[in-house]
This record gives C-alpha cells, sequence and structure tokens, in this order.
C-alpha cells in the first residue's frame, strides 16, 4: 500500500504539473466567437509551447495512470486520486494567486476523508 500511496503522490504532482502548463498557455489564446475564429484558436491551441509541453507532460501522466491501474485495487486506487485536489488548490492559490476559501478547504478535506474511508 505504501508504493502504491507514493505513485499516486507522483501522479498527482505530474498530474498538476500538466494542467498548470497547460492552464499557464490559455492565457494567450483569444475567445472564439464564430466557426472561422474557431479554426484560429485550435491553431492557437497547437502552435503553443505551453500547451503542448502540457499535453507531453498529460501523456507521462496517463502511462504512469496505466501503470498505477496495473499495480492496484481500482477500488483503492481511484479514490486516493482525490489527493490531487489538494495539489490543485496549492497552485490555484500560489500561482494564480485564487482565493484559499474556508468553503474549498472544507470540501476538499471532506472529499479526501470519504477516500479514506473507501480505501479501507
Amino acid at each position: 500500500m505504501r508504493k502504491l500511496l507514493i505513485l499516486i503522490l507522483l501522479w498527482c504532482g505530474v498530474n498538476s504539473a500538466g494542467e498548470l502548463l497547460i492552464k499557464l498557455g490559455t492565457g494567450s489564446l483569444m475567445d472564439p466567437q464564430t466557426p472561422q475564429e474557431l479554426w484560429t484558436w485550435i491553431w492557437q491551441v497547437i502552435r503553443s509551447p505551453l500547451i503542448m509541453a502540457g499535453v507531453i507532460v498529460s501523456a507521462f501522466d496517463l502511462l504512469l495512470w496505466i501503470f498505477i491501474l496495473k499495480s492496484g485495487d481500482l477500488s483503492v486506487v481511484v479514490p486516493l486520486t482525490s489527493l490531487n485536489y489538494i495539489f490543485a488548490l496549492a497552485v490555484g492559490c500560489i500561482i494564480f494567486h485564487e482565493a484559499f476559501t474556508v468553503s474549498r478547504v472544507v470540501g476538499i478535506l471532506l472529499i479526501c476523508g470519504g477516500t479514506y474511508f473507501l480505501s479501507r
């Protein structure tokens, strides 16, 4: 179980890194209003180095996820991924200066608490 938890924490870090890169890359994208602008937007996504780096990191994330699923019980592994909410809260607050509110923290603690009971 310890090895599995370490792998899931690693997965959470890799997953958060991929999401961070993609989020950073979206800052310069236009908001498409027409079908023609949608094609321009898709081209911007494809040409964004940050988004493409995020896609590559996310591909590694998927490979790690496949390895984790092979290594553990689905009913244990999937609930443990809720630890990713903690990573997302940290990245959102530290990098993007999002609000660190009591309701967000309580919500994440409730999810993680429920995960703890599911994994037992």
